[in-house]
């Protein structure tokens, strides 16, 4: 049997800890890496969609194209609506919240294809918000008696809290 002094044993676990840290570094360096692909990726098809929005005033003033930086890096079409690279960073994957859940719409590896898809989704969301009819805002009228009741259901409350402390403060 054969014996291990502690000195080899210690420097091979110093050996073993710098050998797992050199990965787990090398592990991080090219998750950082893919996580900047994805955003560099989106940020290209930002520069082919913007040109697009610019052309028409309405989809201008309904889309708000927004890159968010982060773990998952998105495109906001909208309010509801973004594009993520995902399952992989050459995959575009267009999604639409709501709700009740996310919803993939389309997904492919082609940027022309995710453009014309994307540009496709918004002049859906553009008739869909012209089909809705305007409603005028309607103000409140003015009257005194909600303002009194308020104020009257403040002043009661008041009262109470102010009966309550003396009667804590009393036993």
């Amino acid at each position: 049997m054969a014996q291990v002094s502690e000195f080899t044993l210690e420097e091979t676990l110093l050996q073993a800890l710098q050998d797992a840290r050199a990965k787990e570094s090398a592990r991080l360096e090219a998750m950082f890496n893919v996580q900047d692909l994805r955003t560099l990726r989106l940020m290209n098809l930002h520069d082919i969609i913007e040109p697009e929005l610019a052309q028409n005033a309405l989809a201008k003033a309904l889309f708000n194209l927004n890159l968010e930086p982060g773990e998952i890096p998105r495109l906001w079409l909208g309010l509801t609506s973004s594009i993520v690279m995902e399952p992989d960073p050459k995959t575009y994957r267009l999604v639409n919240m709501n709700e009740a859940a996310r919803e993939t719409l389309f997904e492919t590896t082609d940027m022309v294809a995710m453009k014309g898809f994307a540009l496709r989704h918004m002049a859906f969301q553009i008739i869909e918000q012209r089909r809705k009819p305007s409603r005028p805002v309607t103000l409140p009228k003015n009257s005194i008696l909600p303002l009194a009741l308020m104020w009257l259901t403040g002043v009661v409350c008041g009262i109470a809290g102010l009966i309550v402390c003396d009667f804590i403060v009393r036993r």
